[in-house]
């Protein structure tokens, strides 16, 4: 009899041995986004409380939490959603968002064309529950696009997508005045502005999801194109017009070449015809420049950036509505014009420029250089100079996108006060700022050029914004003999042409000078970048 500790051998060959039944492995299954879906179990607690505050608000009860809060909450629960549709991929999840993208979409499409207020005009609830509800039917419809595995039902959606920026895009070109001009003032501003930027939006979108290796994507990019030309030439003529039938003795009308109607679609149609050159152009300036923008938004900083100018924004905003009722109780004071200047001319508007432009600048050469990807990058067929006006025009873009933000509130605030008031200033501000963007943008440029170290890049660029902006106080002590230094600090400095043109005046000597001062730094940042074959 065999012990506990010594067993006998078993005979393989008995018959009563049997070996294992063969088994499967096991079935793997990717794990899932648990952090977005407890972020998204939170969303829509915040979703829920927000939404009843605004609620309780319209129907004049009261409520545990003011609307102010309330709306806020709204804002970061919607987008934590976003957050978890753009992260989950699981059927029944997607299949969720893009049922909901759809949803929002025939939202928006129904208080587009029926009329639910007591006035009865088509599309008076469009502006903004229409218009808020077909942007994020956009965000939910693209994460639906992104995580979709079956094809039909993919590209079933990105066509719709494509569809809906052409209408929106068709809407604020024909409305804003290229057929009916008697219609362009009360279509344009705001409905037909928000039309073009969805439009502008939706095709983004279906170009980015469909690729620019493909022939949809490419013809997407070619249409963008023609309406973008179609858009400035056609508003460029209508503007034109009356004075050549002044000069030619057809009529005595006074030509319309700056009234905000014309300026609005010829700028518009200068976008559309920049994404049509992004999307179909094979010119190496615009290839390293299509780089640089898809660098800087495949990364987390694009995104915190337009948040944190978002959030400057509201709270100048909100600063801004406090001080218009701030009276004594009987509803809002009245404002002299421009209004914008009111909005615009403030420290809260000055402080995020200031962080700004190290920001966006301070990775753009100093990255390459510790990477060592700026040695791969300059054996390529491509000069010192296409490298650096690349990334210069990335920068100019992001920055001058940074500020668009801002023109969301404006909208808000001519919605909410159902009064019109001078856009000119807007549109004099906006092209002062690109100015002195392309002056901030080269400077921050050249000193990520002199380093490999990015904390020191920014650094430097936020000293010298710093210094620039003390400049404008600098007035103050110059008094008696020191008028002459009054002067040239006037006309160095960027506040006064920002105080200037936000109210609805430019001089063009001071735009040639920050012109001419983003030359300088360019050129130094070309020689930086060459005197690596000096060594």
């Amino acid at each position: 009899m065999a012990s506990r500790a010594i067993k006998p051998k078993r005979d393989m060959q008995a018959p009563t041995w049997q070996a294992l039944e063969e088994r499967a492995p096991s079935v793997l299954r990717e794990e899932g986004p648990l952090v977005a879906r407890y972020l998204a179990v939170a969303s829509l607690m915040l979703i829920t409380l927000g939404g009843a505050a605004l609620l309780f608000k319209a129907g004049d009860k009261p409520y545990l939490i003011p609307p102010g809060l309330g709306f806020f909450f709204l804002a970061v629960g919607i987008t934590g959603l976003l957050y978890h549709s753009f992260n989950e991929k699981d059927f029944q999840f997607r299949r969720l968002y893009g049922g909901l993208g759809v949803l929002l979409f025939i939202a928006a499409v129904f208080l587009r064309l029926v009329p639910l207020t007591e006035a009865k005009k088509v599309g008076d609830a469009f502006l903004p529950y229409g218009a808020l509800a077909m942007l994020l039917s956009l965000g939910f419809l693209l994460t639906f696009i992104k995580n979709e595995g079956e094809l039909h039902m993919r590209t079933l959606v990105l066509n719709a997508v494509g569809l809906a920026g052409l209408a929106n895009a068709l809407a604020g070109l024909i409305g804003g005045g290229m057929l009916a001009p008697s219609l362009s003032e009360a279509f344009l501003m705001p409905s037909g502005v928000v039309h073009l930027i969805l439009g502008l939006l939706f095709a983004i979108g279906y170009v980015g999801m469909e690729g620019i290796a493909s022939p949809r994507g490419f013809w997407a990019g070619r249409t963008i194109g023609i309406i973008g030309g179609t858009m400035f030439l056609g508003a460029l003529g209508r503007s034109m017009l009356p004075w050549v039938g002044a000069q030619l003795n057809w009529s005595t009308q006074a030509p319309s070449f700056f009234l905000p109607s014309g300026l609005v679609l010829m700028y518009f149609g200068f976008e559309y015809f920049l994404v049509y050159l992004g999307v179909c152009s094979d010119n190496k300036l615009v290839v390293l420049t299509r780089r640089e923008l898809s660098a800087f938004f495949f990364s987390p900083i694009a995104y915190i950036v337009l948040v944190g100018m978002a959030l400057a924004g509201w709270l100048n905003f909100w600063i801004f509505v406090l001080d218009v009722f701030a009276s004594d109780g009987q509803g809002p004071r009245p404002l002299p014009e421009p209004i914008f200047f009111q909005f615009m001319v403030s420290f809260l508007a000055v402080i995020p420029l200031i962080f700004l432009v190290p920001i966006i600048t301070m990775r753009m050469i100093s990255e390459e250089k510790r990477s060592g990807t700026v040695e791969v990058l300059l054996t390529a067929p491509v000069n010192e100079w296409q490298v650096v006006l690349s990334k210069f025009l990335a920068g100019l873009r992001v920055f001058v996108m940074c500020w668009f933000v801002w023109g969301i509130y404006f909208i808000a605030l001519r919605i909410e006060g159902d009064a019109p008031f001078d856009y000119r200033p807007i549109i004099t501000f906006m092209i002062a700022l690109g100015c002195m963007g392309a002056g901030f943008v080269a400077m921050g440029l050249f000193f990520s050029s002199v380093t490999q170290h990015q904390i020191l890049a920014a650094v430097l660029t936020f000293v010298m914004m710093m210094a620039l902006t003390l400049l404008y106080m600098l007035n103050r002590f110059a008094t008696g003999d020191l008028q002459w230094l009054n002067q040239v600090i006037t006309y160095v400095s960027y506040l006064d042409l920002w105080i200037t043109s936000a109210r609805g005046t430019i001089t063009p000597r001071l735009l040639v000078l920050h012109l001419s001062v983003a030359a300088f730094w360019l050129f130094l940042s070309i020689k930086i970048l060459e005197a690596r074959k000096w060594s």
